[in-house]
Parts: structure tokens; sequence; C-alpha cells
């Protein structure tokens, strides 16, 4: 699949260059626009009956570019459970548990969680200051830390 997915993210890259070299105001057009870009293209780590690999529920990724984001930050993490220690025997590649309070991978069952789409929603929210109607998450849903 990396040959599949690798010209997509060099276009993502392409609009991010002539973004920024649209001048706009006192910048670019990229610091005035947020970008938002997901992939549902998270795989399992095994192949399956038919020699291919099954979507994966359990993880995937987001990318936040542009204004009103902190740049160069990565949030959050994944891990592989290898089929010897795996419940079904399977191994399983999941998203890590994240402490929210402390804004990083989870040492401790204590306070762990997960990034889910809400949180990112409502992160997302959060840089266009909350307009009234922009989502349907509330607003106690936990912001994904270090992002805006």
């Amino acid at each position: 699949h990396l040959a599949a997915q690798k010209p997509v993210w060099e276009g993502v890259a392409d609009l991010f260059k002539i973004f920024a070299e649209v001048p706009f105001k006192q910048g670019s057009l990229l610091d005035a626009t947020t970008f938002m870009v997901i992939s549902e293209f998270s795989r399992t780590p095994a192949l399956n009956a038919s020699l291919g690999k099954d979507h994966n529920p359990f993880t995937n990724s987001v990318l936040l570019a542009g204004k009103g984001v902190k740049g160069g930050t990565t949030v959050g993490g994944s891990r592989l459970i290898p089929r010897t220690k795996s419940l079904s025997g399977d191994p399983v590649h999941i998203g890590a548990p994240f402490d929210f309070k402390r804004g990083r991978i989870a040492e401790t069952r204590d306070g762990a969680s997960f990034i889910f789409p809400e949180n990112v929603a409502r992160t997302v929210a959060r840089i266009f200051g909350d307009p009234k109607g922009f989502s349907s998450v509330g607003l106690d849903v936990p912001l994904v830390p270090g992002i805006a």
C-alpha cells in the first residue's frame, strides 16, 4: 500500500506549498487556512486467509496543519500486541492508551484513555473558537493537548 499512499501524501505536501506561496493579508493563504487530513487506511499487522490485510478499527492517524495548529507536534502513538500475548492469537496493532491530563502516552492504567474522533473534532472546534453549531461534540470532551 506504500506505493499507493506515497503520491497522495506528496499531493498533500504540494497543496501546502501552493497555499504557502499565495500571499494573503500579512502572510500566506496557508496562514489563513486550517487543514485536516484523515485516512481510514490503517491495516491489521497480519495477513488474513486471502493473504491480504484487513481494515484496522483500533488505530488511525489525523494530520492537522495551518492556521491555529502548533506545527511539528506529534500526539499519541500505537503499539503492537504480538500474537503470543493476544487473546485472539493474532497480532493486534492498537492505539496506545493516552493520558489527557499529562498530554502523553499513559504509563499506567490510572487516567488512561484513548484519543477518539470526538477528541479531534473537539480540538478543531476549539481552533475555530468553538462557534455555535460547528460541532455536535460537547464542550466536555477533552481536547487533544499540544495541538492548538
